[in-house]
């Protein structure tokens, strides 16, 4: 087991925002599901709360013991915030669904996240990241044929969180006016299948079925293969001075003369021709030279870094991408940052997530003389079973 609980569990730096309010949960639905939405702050967030055991650092609990029923309940009373539920009707059936808990607060924002769905046919099936990547019709996008098998991160959970978030800043914006809170559902299907939309909308206005190489022959994209077993990729699209431009860096000023590379369509038409030709050239020379040579023609071009290269990159140490910090007993801490800047301001402080336990009394001490008996306080938490999710409202 990996000693780097923020590793292990795939939790962002969401601890630093415990003081603003606001935290995303991990359950399992998607660890990673709010990495970007738990890194934002601002006055005006104060209240929206996504609260996991694993992320709070508090000892597991779970909500099938009436104790920590107790305390969501008296968490409620006292602020607006967002309960994020696992899996589709969960909340109802441990009695803290969105129709009970708004009573304690009218002005609650409650976002409930599911994998198909509150209602439906497939709204009780189990829902991982890779099953509704399937479902959506995104998956096949990426599916090489010849070598069938999945590929690529967890996009589905990390992108229906951010639909939930912007969904929930919706909420947050009209609540100012109305005073009234919203419940905002979104499932992995619905977020997958929006941004999904541009195969949805080939399909619908010509009748054609996307495939993995469908945007690539149109955009005219590549990746080649250097002599240094380095890779450079290329977005050429359609003007001709970035073909020209490669001409020249590729010493071969009439390849785009030749009639199935001169023109667009016969380009997207003889991508596989082409794609063999610029191979063996790439071939000749390192990485570095085809980036100097691409930059000084300016053709849109980067090396195919992999994570550790990422991050050095002049441009990525230029704009402070990567942040750090120490946890006392955990050590160093590093991460990327969140990507928006505010009037010129980026935000590079981050704090590590805890370990277990590590805020048991920060969140839990304040309902001490709250709880109507010991077994509903912090002392009974320590005591409840470990293995299982705790989902917390504040």
């Amino acid at each position: 087991m990996n000693s780097k609980p923020w590793v292990r569990m795939g939790v962002g730096p969401s601890r630093g925002m415990t003081r603003r309010g606001l935290l995303c949960s991990a359950t399992a639905l998607g660890a990673a599901m709010m990495p970007t939405f738990a890194g934002m702050s601002s006055p005006g967030m104060a209240g929206i709360v996504f609260i996991s055991a694993i992320t709070l650092g508090v000892a597991p609990a779970t909500l099938k013991h009436s104790s920590s029923r107790r305390r969501v309940e008296k968490l409620g009373d006292s602020k607006t915030r967002d309960s994020r539920c696992s899996s589709a009707g969960a909340a109802e059936r441990l009695n803290v669904g969105e129709e009970r808990v708004r009573k304690l607060n009218p002005r609650l924002i409650y976002c409930s996240i599911s994998g198909f769905g509150p209602t439906g046919p497939a709204a009780g099936r189990p829902a991982y990241d890779s099953v509704t990547q399937a479902a959506s019709g995104f998956l096949g996008l990426l599916i090489n044929p010849e070598n069938p098998r999945v590929v690529g991160p967890a996009l589905a959970d990390s992108i229906t969180g951010f639909y939930a978030a912007y969904g929930i800043l919706g909420a947050l914006h009209e609540r100012n006016s109305t005073g009234v809170g919203r419940k905002v559902e979104v499932s992995m299907l619905e977020a997958m299948s929006h941004f999904n939309l541009d195969a949805f909308t080939h399909y619908y206005s010509a009748g054609e079925v996307m495939g993995p190489y469908s945007r690539p022959s149109v955009s005219q994209s590549y990746v080649m293969k250097c002599a240094d077993e380095k890779w450079v990729a290329l977005h050429m699209s359609s003007p001709e001075k970035f073909w020209q431009g490669l001409a020249t860096a590729i010493e071969q000023p009439s390849l785009f003369q030749d009639p199935r590379f001169s023109d667009r369509d016969g380009r997207i038409q003889n991508q596989e021709a082409l794609i063999q030709i610029l191979g063996g050239i790439f071939a000749k020379h390192p990485g570095a030279e085809w980036c100097r040579r691409l930059d000084a023609e300016d053709v849109p071009y980067a090396p195919m870094y992999d994570t550790s290269e990422a991050l050095e990159d002049p441009q990525a140490k230029h704009l402070e991408l990567l942040v750090s910090a120490k946890h006392k007993t955990m050590g160093d801490f590093r991460t990327v940052r969140p990507p928006v800047s505010f009037d010129g301001q980026r935000s590079t402080e981050v704090v590590p997530p805890p370990v277990l336990g590590e805020h048991n009394e920060e969140v839990l001490g304040a309902l001490r003389g709250r709880v109507e008996s010991v077994r509903g306080g912090v002392e009974a938490v320590d005591r409840v079973p470990c293995g299982e999710p705790v989902i917390l409202s504040r």
